[in-house]
Formats: structure tokens, sequence, C-alpha cells
């Protein structure tokens, strides 16, 4: 691959946005996750019903291709992303923060559609802690759905998000291990 030109913040210049998003990955040590431990929390909805709450709060997003950077995104209020009921049988679902940005796959218009969005990954493993392979996702939590059951509870729900950059691996890098 050659230079992405021309480098960020050079006057006059037109930077496409591949280049502020490597400047997000750079500046993220090319981590991904939520930003501070309470972002994006995921919780029953105030009144359980079929879906969840995922809470306010911000997270990094590292393309699913090498080159294709990483992107933020902000959460402010609560969202309600829904769940589809089981039947007969339970099932593991994973609920993720996505981005489908369609330089690099899907065909959305960042000008009319959410590119960045909450999206339920059905049928993952019990112990599944990462979105599928190729994905540009981050999880934040998977949740065991019983048989014939429409109402999420937090006993359902697992925290599987990570911090993007957690205070503890700044310090050890500074100042070795402890």
């Amino acid at each position: 691959m050659t230079l992405i030109q021309p480098p960020m913040m050079v006057n006059g210049g037109v930077h496409p946005a591949r280049t502020m998003r490597m400047m997000i990955r750079d500046l993220s040590r090319g981590s991904q996750g939520v930003t501070e431990y309470n972002d994006l929390k995921v919780s029953q909805q105030a009144t359980p019903g079929a879906g969840v709450a995922v809470a306010d709060g911000s997270g990094v997003v590292r393309g699913a291709a090498w080159g294709q950077g990483s992107y933020t995104q902000y959460n402010v209020g609560t969202a309600s992303v829904n769940i589809a009921p089981t039947g007969a049988s339970g099932r593991t679902d994973m609920v993720v923060l996505r981005v489908l940005d369609p330089e690099y796959e899907g065909s959305l218009n960042p000008a009319s559609d959410d590119i960045g969005y909450f999206h339920v990954v059905s049928n993952v493993s019990a112990t599944a802690t990462q979105p599928p392979a190729g994905m540009t996702a981050i999880p934040l939590a998977r949740i065991a759905i019983p048989a014939n059951c429409a109402t999420i509870t937090d006993a359902m729900i697992t925290d599987v998000r990570g911090i993007a950059n957690p205070r503890s691996a700044a310090i050890h890098k500074f100042f070795g291990e402890c």
C-alpha cells in the first residue's frame, strides 16, 4: 500500500475520511472498546420486555480490514434494542456496537442512513466474548435466553465490554509490570 496523501493537517489539503480514521486508530493505540467503565452498559429495560437498554457513553470500533482505521461512536441517552423471542429452544445472542461503512461493506448511505448502530448477533456460542470475525463491531453484552421467552432480565445479561485503553495498561507501559 502506498502512503495516504496528503498527511493530516496540511493547509490546502483535502483529506479522505480514511485519514481521520487512521488517526483515531493511532490515538487509540490500535485498541477498541468502550471509552470508560460505565459506557454503553447493557441492562434490562426499565420495565422488562422484549429488548434491552444500552446506556449512554462512547466507544472506539476498529475496522475489520487493515487500513480501514477506527471509528468513534457516541450514544447520548438510553437506546432500546429489540431482542427476538425464543421458541422451543433457548438461544444466546450478543449485542454489539456495529459500524457498516459502505467504503468497505454494505450499501448504506452515510448521508441518510445510520451506519453506526446497535446490532444483535443471534445464535452465538454461550461463551462468546467477541463478534464474528470480519465484523466491524465491539461487543457489549451476551444474552442467554431460555426457551419460550420474550422478556429479557438482568439475570440473562453478561457484560462483555472491554475498555479501549484502560489506565492500568498505560501505567504498565510507562512503569513496567508491578
